[in-house]
Formats: C-alpha cells, structure tokens, sequence
C-alpha cells in the first residue's frame, strides 16, 4: 500500500519544501492553466496516472472523484525537464501536506481512512510557455477506481462516511467501505517493536480481539519511520 505508507511517512517526518500556497501573479505564466483550488474533477483511475489531465472541471454537487486542495510550484533550481523521480518526490511530498491541511493529520485517523492524493502539472504546450504549477487532488481509492468524493470532504475523524472510510475485500484489498468489502476498520494504533512477522502476530492476538466488534477478524500494518509501526485492527461485515 504505497500511498498510506508515503502518506504516513510524509505526516510523520513533517517534510516541506515550498508552500504549497505560493503566491503567483494571476498573469504570471508560470501559473497559466492552473486549476482552482476548490475545483472538481471526475477521474479515472486510468487518467489519474497521467502526467496532465486533460479534461474540464465539474460541478462539485455533481458526482466527481478528484477536487483540487491546491496547487504548487515547481521550487527553483528544478524544471519539467529534471528527473522524473525528482518531481514527483516534490510533487507528492506538497500535496500529501496539502491533503493533511485540508482533512487532518493524525496518523491514526489517516489509515482508517482511504484518502490517498494525485497530481499533474501542465500539458507539453503550457510547459513551453513557461509554466511551472502543478495541481494536487484529493481521492479515495478504491480496490480497482476511484470512488466518489462527498463533498465538502470530511475531516478525519473516527466516525468517517462509508464513501471515505476504509474497508478490506474479501481477498484483503483496501477499498471505501462504500464499495463491497468485508472487513470494517474498527480501531488503529501504535506497536512498538521489531517489525517480524511473529512480533506483529503477537502484536495483533493481544489487542484487536478486544477491539473488534465480531469473533472473527483481521488486521493490516504499514511501517512508519522509527521503532514503530502502525497497526489496525478490522471487524467482519456482511456485505
């Protein structure tokens, strides 16, 4: 799970750049083309790969799967042209802090939750002209798409809607709870410890029985930077 592993490793290590919020001139081309901040956007998981998107907003009231919660610029020296690993490290490490602005930023909170974001930059003809911004979006993944954002979106919180809440598949893939799952996410916390596989059994046998709501369940843990390691503790659903 890439995207709560960086999400999480990017909260807990406050990495920062540049603002995301940097002020440009509205003629300033190197802001030319950029979305609003605000704007909705109804993406595939297809089209989330791309480098720009290439398509118009929607309306917010309207089913979408992307909104945009700001958008950044390009910190001198680099440029389009740089390594792409260099400019998506830049890119994810804004709009992670950007998503975390807007919906909080408890670990804890975050992986009971299937919040992830995406990001493009200018098309090929808008780079030429000199711009430099890039567009962060909020999404929910889902185990194969994108699933429909509720709007406005809500904050963290232990009480999340099913259309934002993390749930597990029958075969264990993440997904909101408003798609079909099977295991519910009922509590999250902090190990401490080596992170092998009989620690994180042991780990698990001690703490989520008294945590989930049904005899059977399941458990899922990402790394985060230092001696921890973040564990959740699921409870079986019917659906």
């Amino acid at each position: 799970m890439p995207r709560i592993l960086g999400g999480i490793a990017a909260l807990l290590v406050g990495v920062g750049l540049v603002g995301s919020g940097t002020a440009v001139a509205v003629d300033d081309p190197a802001a030319s083309g950029a979305p609003a901040v605000g704007s909705c956007f109804a993406v595939t998981a297809g089209e989330a790969a791309d480098a720009w998107l290439d398509q118009a907003p929607v309306d917010c009231a309207a089913p979408h799967t992307a909104q945009v919660v700001a958008t950044g610029m390009l910190p001198p020296p680099l440029t389009w042209d740089h390594p792409q690993e260099q400019l998506l490290d830049v890119m994810s490490e804004q709009c992670w802090l950007a998503l975390f602005r807007k919906v909080g930023r408890n670990p804890l909170l975050l992986l009971r939750s299937q919040y992830s974001v995406i990001f493009f930059g200018p098309d090929p003809g808008q780079q030429a002209a000199g711009a430099r911004w890039f567009s962060c979006h909020a999404v929910v993944a889902e185990d194969d798409r994108l699933g429909e954002l509720p709007n406005p979106l809500p904050r963290l919180s232990n009480r999340l809607p099913d259309s934002v809440a993390a749930c597990l598949t029958r075969k264990a893939a993440h997904t909101t709870c408003a798609d079909a799952h099977a295991w519910r996410s009922s509590y999250v916390f902090f190990a401490r410890g080596r992170t092998t596989q009989r620690n994180i059994r042991l780990m698990a046998d001690q703490i989520c029985p008294g945590r989930v709501t049904t005899p059977r369940w399941s458990f899922t843990w990402v790394d985060v930077p230092g001696p921890a390691y973040v564990m959740a503790c699921y409870s079986q659903t019917r659906r």
